[in-house]
């Protein structure tokens, strides 16, 4: 069904202007949950083109079919496939050290990209090998194009790990809490060199765009008091370490030192 190839497409669109939005100045404008939608059309589309392919029975799916049908898709759709997996690389580079807002929301993002561009090809191919009268031509260019894209996935996949040892993993910045201390402490001057602020660990963790020992003292006076309301102290309360503070500035994550007690002076800088 062609609808089906349609859906694959639609979602292929729908997460690049996810992607897109967020890597624009200022960005991201959308909700974090945007990346849902395009995600479950990808999933309509890939698990239909598989009930396609199987004649509605999954147990009895063929690897030989789903190749057959991947080699029949126009050569637009399978070079399709080839660039979501490099989007996927691409994203991933640009990812490593950088501020993001929901992990799970590129992990959506993601999986639309990648199923809905194969949901595409699958879709359209097995459309053509239904209405071909003929045997399907040999097509060693679809073959070499499926070849990238399982040798970009490869490379994706070896050195995810490696990447985030060199230029670092993601710093994530919870939107909620940044924008209730931007609301609750815009008019101290440490505020405007507040980065990104989480809660991982069973410890929040704040990034400064400075190491100055008098911006960060100020932070912590005022954080202390901040993250003991919002976690609750005492025996009944949800009780968490000491925040913890960061330097960030072009992709570098350097711990700084962890804010003492509301009753303690702030130790020095590291």
């Amino acid at each position: 069904m062609l609808a089906l190839a349609w859906i694959g497409f639609a979602a292929v669109v729908g997460s690049l202007i996810v992607i897109v939005d967020g890597a624009l100045p200022g960005g991201p404008r959308l909700p974090d949950s945007a990346g849902v939608v395009p995600f479950g059309l990808a999933i309509v589309a890939f698990v239909g083109s598989l009930l396609l392919l199987s004649d509605y029975r999954l147990g009895r799916i063929r690897i030989r079919r789903i190749w057959a049908a991947l080699m029949a898709a126009p050569l637009p759709a399978a070079a399709g496939v080839v660039v979501a997996c490099t989007v996927l690389l691409v994203r991933r580079l640009a990812m490593a050290g950088a501020v993001i807002n929901d992990p799970a929301a590129g992990t959506f993002v993601e999986g639309a990209m990648y199923f809905g561009a194969v949901a595409a090809a699958l879709a359209y191919g097995d459309y053509r090998l239904r209405t071909s009268t003929g045997p399907a031509p040999a097509r060693p260019t679809h073959l070499a194009v499926y070849l990238i894209c399982a040798a970009i996935l490869a490379f994706n996949l070896a050195t995810a790990a490696g990447l985030v040892g060199i230029l670092g993993r993601p710093i994530i910045d919870n939107r909620a809490l940044h924008a209730d201390i931007v609301h609750r402490f815009g008019q101290e001057p440490w505020a405007a060199h507040l980065v990104a602020a989480n809660y991982e660990g069973g410890a929040y963790v704040y990034h400064f765009d400075t190491r100055d020992e008098v911006v960060l003292s100020a932070a912590c006076r005022s954080l202390g008091p901040y993250d003991d309301a919002r976690t609750g102290t005492g025996p009944a309360g949800q009780s968490s370490r000491p925040a913890r503070l960061h330097f960030y500035r072009a992709r570098k994550d350097v711990f700084v030192r962890v804010c003492p007690s509301a009753s303690a002076s702030p130790p020095p800088v590291r």
